[in-house]
């Protein structure tokens, strides 16, 4: 594996932004191998001190954990971006989680506070594992910057 590792570009980067102040919180690091036996996405959630601090959480002394996705018929993305907040603390079980995407991508404005407030409360990022819901779940906590 790590011979598609190095030299590899990076496909996508995101600053992580404080909403108020705009000062880096944090980044999401992400790129596609090369792999001639397919595509795997390799995601990496950084935040820094301050960007927990926006979250509720203590910073852990190791941040920054990888998470790859493979295969096909979802989004890659997603599903590595997903992992890392796993291994971090910092993703929320099923339950939690699918009314959030579902009030999102349905659009139910009614509903919607009290499934932001659950997911602020319990101190998650709701990104759902392959839905392609990124963007919209760091938005709860971030100004979300994509720069490349």
């Amino acid at each position: 594996m790590a011979k598609y590792f190095i030299d590899h570009p990076m496909d996508k980067a995101t600053l992580l932004l404080d909403k108020i102040t705009g000062e880096e919180a944090g980044k999401i690091l992400a790129y596609y191998s090369n792999n001639p036996a397919g595509s795997v996405c390799h995601a990496n959630v950084i935040l820094y001190p301050h960007g927990w601090e926006i979250i509720g959480k203590e910073a852990p002394e190791v941040r920054g954990e990888e998470g790859r996705a493979g295969g096909y018929g979802y989004d890659k993305y997603s599903a590595a971006v997903a992992e890392s907040l796993h291994k971090q603390g910092l993703s929320g079980t099923h339950d939690i989680l699918a009314p959030w995407v579902f009030i999102n991508m349905e659009g139910d404005r009614q509903n919607k506070p009290d499934a932001e407030g659950i997911i602020k409360e319990k101190k998650i990022i709701p990104v759902y594992s392959g839905a392609g819901n990124v963007r919209e779940a760091f938005e709860l906590y971030f100004r979300v910057i994509e720069v490349l």
